[in-house]
């Protein structure tokens, strides 16, 4: 029984190595228009024997697109040297060939590159048909600003999506030097049109790959991405799931300052008080110079010891002191500070000469605040200014009065 076994084995070995295209791939390789081979290859691709003849078809596929964007790109430089109309169909028909050019060489290269029977790897298309692709593929670039021009923001998403998530492909390291400083760009575009198509998985997706280019757009980019996931916090879940995601994109990106600010803020609202201190201190400690952890972290420590029943302003001042010292000129945080220092001062028993040094501290702040901020616009100094001339038995407390009525 053993031996019938295996000899039964090996004629069906012998069969299939020999064995001719199946009826499937024979009749996308007669197909003569890509409209009529990508039906012929989607019908039937569950039919194809093995990943040879889907690479096989694919190849078809995207020889067949390829030539339709040659054609069209030929009627375009003929049409602009004759003064003759390149129409908008003629345009959508040009860049939509290049996209499923693009498409086709991808699948293309998948199955080409899979193991074959005898489990090695030995491409027959790929090498060939990339470099020809690439230079059709790289015609998305203007695909995606024409489609913009004629405010068609289904197919920029298309064609600038495409080139996102083929930019890293090697099958197109050809062009890639090409598109590379317009890379960030792109993918950020890309998500923007497709957040304002309804797309959000698609402008999540894209918006990652924007967000961790090294041009100036990545900083637009990560905020965008912080507002696609605070869209629809309604529920204590919803928060919940937030802050995983927001934790998800500090992770991928350590010095993602957005994401850190943003995980400050809604862990300030949830009152998430130990872990926000936590998160302000790692901010602090990678950079002493953090502005956003320094005045943060104050503002945790003030709201904290507000509520104890023997409070201790020393730490809440220095933070809110170091911040200063990088912004000096922050109305909100130089009036917080007096305002800070006026309660540690209210709180000194039996000791005149150093709770007068601390009012006096408080008000050169406060009257900084007021200075840069006379109409209260950024932050309300006045009241705390106010208090502190009283205690200061400072005339200047009279005048204050008016504007406190306000």
């Amino acid at each position: 029984m053993r031996k019938f076994m295996i000899a039964a084995a090996l004629v069906l070995g012998v069969s299939a190595a020999f064995a001719g295209d199946s009826d499937a791939l024979k009749a996308v390789m007669k197909a003569k228009t890509y409209a009529e081979a990508s039906q012929l290859l989607q019908s039937n691709l569950s039919s194809m024997t093995s990943a040879a003849e889907k690479a096989k078809a694919y190849n078809k596929l995207a020889t067949l697109a390829l030539a339709e964007f040659n054609d069209k790109n030929l009627a375009m430089q003929t049409a602009a040297m004759t003064k003759q109309t390149f129409t908008k169909a003629d345009s959508l028909a040009m860049y939509d060939a290049a996209y499923n050019a693009t498409k086709a060489a991808v699948e293309c290269a998948k199955y080409d590159n899979e193991p074959n029977e005898k489990g090695k790897v030995a491409p027959k298309f790929t090498k060939s048909l990339g470099p020809n692709v690439a230079n059709a593929r790289i015609q998305l670039l203007n695909a995606g600003q024409w489609a913009a021009s004629n405010n068609d923001n289904e197919n920029l998403v298309k064609y600038w999506g495409a080139l996102t998530e083929t930019h890293n492909n090697p099958l197109f390291e050809s062009t890639k030097a090409t598109e590379d400083p317009n890379a960030g760009l792109v993918a950020y575009y890309a998500a923007v049109y497709a957040d304002r198509t309804g797309k959000t998985d698609l402008a999540e997706k894209y918006v990652a790959v924007a967000a961790s280019d090294t041009a100036k757009i990545a900083g637009d980019a990560k905020a965008f991405q912080l507002t696609l996931a605070a869209r629809g916090l309604k529920t204590q879940a919803d928060s919940l799931a937030y802050v995983e995601k927001v934790k998800g994109m500090i992770e991928k990106d350590p010095t993602n300052e957005a994401a850190m600010q943003a995980l400050s803020n809604m862990y300030y609202s949830m009152n998430k008080t130990t872990e926000l201190l936590q998160l302000l201190d790692g901010m602090i400690q990678k950079n002493p110079d953090n502005y956003f952890g320094w005045a943060m972290k104050g503002q945790t420590l003030m709201n904290q010891e507000a509520k104890a029943e023997k409070p201790n302003w020393d730490e809440t001042i220095n933070c809110y002191k170091h911040a200063l010292k990088l912004q000096p000129d922050n109305v909100a945080v130089l009036t917080l500070t007096g305002a800070v220092l006026n309660q540690k001062a209210s709180g000194i028993v039996n000791d005149k000469n150093a709770q007068t040094a601390l009012y006096n501290e408080a008000k050169g702040y406060l009257e900084h605040a007021q200075q840069l901020d006379p109409n209260q616009e950024q932050a309300k100094w006045a009241y705390y200014l106010y208090s502190t001339y009283y205690q200061l038995n400072d005339p200047k407390a009279k005048e204050l009065e008016s504007l406190l009525k306000k």
